[in-house]
């Protein structure tokens, strides 16, 4: 996570108190301090983890109770630094002090981030999405956004997820740094569903939206995956999806494999689906040309 001194644009941890935790006077912020924060926040961003925690904690030396900001910052960036030295315990009781230090919402949401990378990290889902949840109520990035769909799926809660992802794409739109990213993990959810007109369509615009922006040479003007293969019974499904189908629900099979084991069940076999066994349950068409589908390739138009 970047430094964030500079981040003034940019909540609900887990357990955090429901009342405001008691106003703490500040201490002056003097020159020597903020100096202090910004080797540290330089030392960070090199990697430099310990020397960095030696620098914050100058920082908190120096100004005991620093302003609101600077506080979350230091306490938000030792935790960062700790989480990357393997104490995980000390970087998530940075985060929350972190949260706590603001008298109202926190001024960035990366302290929640900085939780949900820590929770995926410990591979807990539920505090995952519960810190992820908090960061976009915050500031509805769509970074985040797509990872809240994404541990959403993990958690099998997957209407929710569809729904969290088609939001962040009708708040943000097509041109969010994240549009190609949701669009992808769209495509798994709706082969999770089976459904595998809608998978082949954010998976193609997940590639198209990954296409060059310079149109030199071509001559539509600009670049586009081209249409694919039909059934004959409506449904249409592009080539270049089924690599990313077959994936899918191969992936969602492993984690209900995982899933069964977890609980003392007995897990089924894993399903491998071949292009003749591709049937789209919501319209009962059978896309047998496995030819085109095991070419798996892109194709591209100008």
């Amino acid at each position: 996570m970047p430094s964030l001194r500079d981040a003034l644009t940019d909540s609900m941890g887990e357990g955090a108190p429901s009342m405001a935790p008691p106003v703490v006077p500040d201490t002056r912020w003097t020159s020597q301090a903020a100096e202090a924060l910004n080797v540290a926040d330089n030392l960070q961003q090199n990697g430099d983890w310990e020397q960095a925690i030696v620098h914050y904690r100058r920082a908190l030396a120096l100004s005991p109770t620093p302003p609101a900001f600077q506080r979350y910052v230091i306490y938000n960036n030792l935790g960062w630094s700790m989480y990357h030295l393997g104490e995980w315990t000390s970087a998530e009781e940075h985060y929350r002090h972190a949260l706590r230090s603001s008298p109202a919402a926190p001024p960035t949401d990366h302290a929640y981030i900085n939780l949900a990378t820590l929770h995926k990290a410990e591979r807990r889902v539920k505090p995952t999405i519960k810190a992820y949840r908090a960061a976009v109520s915050l500031t509805h990035q769509s970074p985040t956004w797509a990872q809240l769909g994404w541990a959403l799926m993990l958690d099998f809660k997957v209407e929710e997820a569809v729904h969290t992802l088609e939001d962040a794409l009708s708040y943000r739109g097509e041109s969010a740094p994240a549009a190609q990213e949701t669009h992808n993990y769209l495509g798994f959810l709706y082969s999770f569903r089976r459904d595998w007109a809608s998978a082949s369509t954010h998976f193609v615009k997940a590639v198209d939206l990954g296409l060059p922006s310079n149109a030199t040479g071509c001559r539509a003007g600009r670049w586009a995956v081209s249409e694919g293969w039909s059934s004959g019974g409506g449904v249409t499904v592009h080539p270049i999806a089924w690599t990313q189908v077959r994936r899918a629900v191969t992936f969602s099979d492993e984690l209900q494999q995982q899933r069964a084991v977890a609980a003392g069940r007995a897990a089924r076999p894993l399903y491998y689906p071949n292009a003749s066994e591709f049937v789209d349950e919501h319209t009962g068409a059978t896309h047998a040309d496995a030819a085109a589908g095991a070419r798996a390739r892109a194709i591209f138009a100008a």
